[in-house]
């Protein structure tokens, strides 16, 4: 059965912990898809730092070798386009 939300996913490089479901990730704590959250408006919110970077980084890396993506890439791709500019 392939994942149909990112929060329910245990192998994301955004999820930490299995025991106690912890994330950075915030469509784990708001329970909802990766396409549903405002991914920019999140970024931009970031204080410019190291972190920020990484974090836009590693989601235009990470997500396309999600099972998440393929089943929403029309979405997904207009959310990464977003965090290139």
């Amino acid at each position: 059965m392939m994942v149909k939300k990112c929060y329910e996913m245990k192998k994301c490089p955004f999820y930490l912990n299995e025991s106690k479901m912890e994330s950075n990730y915030p469509v784990y704590d708001l329970k909802i898809s990766c396409w549903e959250f405002n991914w920019k408006g999140f970024y931009d919110k970031m204080p410019h730092s190291k972190d920020k970077e990484n974090w836009r980084c590693g989601m235009i890396e990470h997500c396309k070798k999600c099972d998440v993506y393929y089943s929403n890439k029309a979405e997904m791709d207009l959310k990464l386009v977003d965090l290139r500019k």
